[in-house]
């Protein structure tokens, strides 16, 4: 069965062998850079940023001496904006997985993606609203400010202001998005 353990201790699933498999020290030391980059990038992000990753690639560091760019192609500038809000919880993502990145770089892929077809909405997300550019974002109240500050207040100052501006651009939205849907 899918889930059940075989006699070894691991998940019999394809998906538990292949993650087994390329977790494994040897298999990871024989991988060429951008498979080790790829690799690294699914690792640490969810279904949002598979949905919009169109490529990983290994650039070069900021300076000599450094370790190398991780370099990931999104589907949208949209995406990419979004992301780069992110790109230092990215960063740490990776260093905590084991992944030794100087940075996290996105860029706009410019071929266009094939169109897939539309999924059926999710339970619970019917009548939401897909974002739009049309209207500005809405401000964030003073009391919104203040648990931004509060919640971000034990981080370093610059992972401080990564995940301050991270947090901001998703009140924002969220607020946007409860505004429509009334």
């Amino acid at each position: 069965m899918a889930t059940e353990m075989d006699w070894r201790g691991h998940d019999e699933s394809l998906g538990g062998v292949l993650s087994d498999f390329f977790e494994s020290p040897e298999v990871r030391a024989k991988m060429g850079a951008g498979h080790a980059a790829g690799l690294a990038w699914h690792s640490v992000i969810g279904d949002i940023e598979r949905k919009h990753t169109t490529g990983v690639f290994v650039g070069k560091p900021k300076a000599p001496g450094m370790a190398p760019a991780l370099c990931v192609y999104v589907d949208s500038r949209m995406r990419m904006v979004d992301f780069n809000a992110n790109r230092e919880i990215y960063l740490a993502r990776l260093q905590t997985a084991g992944f030794d990145y100087s940075e996290v770089r996105f860029l706009q892929n410019k071929r266009p993606r094939p169109k897939a077809q539309p999924a059926p909405p999710e339970k619970g997300y019917e009548g939401t609203v897909p974002f739009s550019h049309s209207e500005p974002l809405p401000e964030l109240s003073e009391a919104e400010r203040a648990q931004i500050e509060a919640q971000t207040a034990g981080l370093s100052p610059a992972l401080r202001e990564s995940v301050s501006k991270a947090m901001a651009a998703c009140m924002r939205r969220q607020r946007y998005e409860g505004r429509k849907n009334l």
